[in-house]
Parts: C-alpha cells; structure tokens; sequence
C-alpha cells in the first residue's frame, strides 16, 4: 500500500523522478523520464501535464524548500540519508509548530521502521518528538490558520489546518505509531 500511496504523490503532487534520461551513464537510459510518465497515465489516468501542475501547485502551496509554509509538520531525516541534503533539517524561518529533525545515525526512512532494540538513541529521541507532536495536534494545539502573502502579489494563499473529523482518522491510521516507543 505504502507504494501505492508513494506512486500517486509522485503522480500528483511531486514529480521526484529519478531518470537515467542525462545520457551520460555508462548504462545508457535504462530509466527514462516516459517510464515514469506512463505509470501514472496507466495506473491513475494522470498525463504529463497534471504531473507539471501539479508540482507547481505543491511549490505554490508550501512554498517549496526555500519559502516552506506548511504547519504542524515533524520533518525528520537521518544523516546517512543521501536523500537528506534535500531535506529540511534546520529550523531556521519556519514556523514553530513545523519540527525538522536530523537523526544521527541513520538512514532513509529508519523513523518510520519497527522500533528495535539497538536502535541508536537518536533514533529513539526522534520517535518520542514525533509521536509527541501528533499527540500534541490532535489534542488541538495545532496551529490556526494563516495567510502569507507571496512573490509582492495582492493575491493570497490561505493554509489551513485538518479539521477535527480528519484529525480523528489521521489518529486512527498513526495509532500503530504508539507502539513503536
């Protein structure tokens, strides 16, 4: 399911393909650009340009890397990650309730994993911060809408937060997360 999930993003919302297409590999194009296009187009009925339109609106919305807007956020990384560099890991601008967060010692996804034994610590910090914050928004301390106003337009992108019968089926899909600290 996880893939599913992951392929309609990507359908929709991301792009992030990773495509052989530069032509300069020493294994020729193996992994072009079309073969990504396709399995949108063949699994959900989604052409190239709703795949365009949609990452713009995605950058549009949340502001891509450089002006991110979203709220109520954990973002956490680990630093073996390659994936990483492109990631927000500093708090830097952003506002408090979004949690970016680098965990030392490990790598793609290693927050999302069964909780093990030998885990490293910081894995297991990271897990608690996470699983707290949820906990924290879903009791409604979650930050209230807002305005920001971008690129000197007059015209204004309004992000608001999850409603209360959506914060109950979030709860209900990240309950399982609980049993991981």
């Amino acid at each position: 399911l996880a893939g599913v999930l992951w392929t309609w993003q990507t359908c929709n919302e991301f792009g992030y393909y990773q495509t052989t297409d530069y032509g300069q590999g020493i294994f020729g194009t193996p992994v072009p650009l079309n073969l990504f296009v396709y399995q949108c187009e063949q699994i959900f009925g989604v052409p190239m340009d709703h795949i365009e339109s949609g990452v713009a609106r995605s950058n549009y919305q949340y502001g891509g890397r450089a002006r991110y807007s979203a709220t109520n956020v954990v973002l956490p990384n680990g630093n073996h990650d390659p994936w990483h560099a492109l990631g927000i890991t500093e708090q830097g601008k952003l506002d408090a309730s979004v949690v970016p967060i680098l965990i030392d010692g490990t790598a793609h996804c290693a927050d999302m994993y069964a909780a093990r034994d030998e885990d490293p610590q910081s894995l297991k910090d990271a897990r608690v911060t996470i699983l707290n914050n949820i906990k924290k928004w879903l009791n409604g301390e979650f930050h209230k809408p807002f305005q920001t106003e971008r690129n000197n337009k007059t015209e204004r992108l309004k992000v608001t937060t999850t409603s209360a019968s959506n914060l109950s089926l979030i709860a209900a899909l990240l309950a399982p997360l609980a049993l991981l600290i």
